[in-house]
């Protein structure tokens, strides 16, 4: 079993919810006045990072390749031309979640390079929960953790 993986993923699921518990879409999409992305591209960015980890445990991409070019990291995080609702991405990665857990708490199969791949993409989410902690404070709600 992969019980780090397993858990760096878990809290950061739970980090999210709680950290999006009360933001609405209106608030997703307040940008900070000094630079930097709103709510929804980050949430949107770690959604289709998502699917790298997928890709990573062998599995099928589920999050829709039209989301790329609205929340790729090569993308304009300080407009975004077509945001999806928040609730929308969060049903999504909760879609991910359930594949990412049952892989890896039934894979033990896992290469060297595939636990590390999926271990940076665990930290650059866990980055991402952090960046949205702190802007729930910029829209003006009281921190969740």
């Amino acid at each position: 079993m992969n019980i780090e993986l397993i858990t760096t993923y878990k809290f950061n699921l739970v980090t999210l919810q709680r950290n999006l518990d009360g933001i609405s879409q209106e608030d997703s999409l307040i940008t900070p006045s000094n630079g930097g992305a709103c709510i929804n591209w980050i949430l949107g960015h770690i959604m289709i990072s998502r699917n790298d980890i997928l890709e990573l445990l062998n599995q099928t991409k589920i999050i829709p390749e039209h989301y790329e070019k609205y929340y790729a990291r090569e993308t304009n995080n300080r407009v975004i031309l077509n945001p999806e609702n928040i609730s929308v991405i969060l049903d999504l990665i909760n879609k991910t979640q359930d594949i990412i857990m049952n892989e890896l708490e039934n894979k033990n199969d896992l290469t060297e390079k595939q636990r590390k791949d999926i271990a940076f993409f665990g930290f650059h989410e866990s980055y991402h929960c952090g960046q949205i902690g702190l802007l729930r404070r910029v829209v003006g709600k009281p921190g969740a953790i």
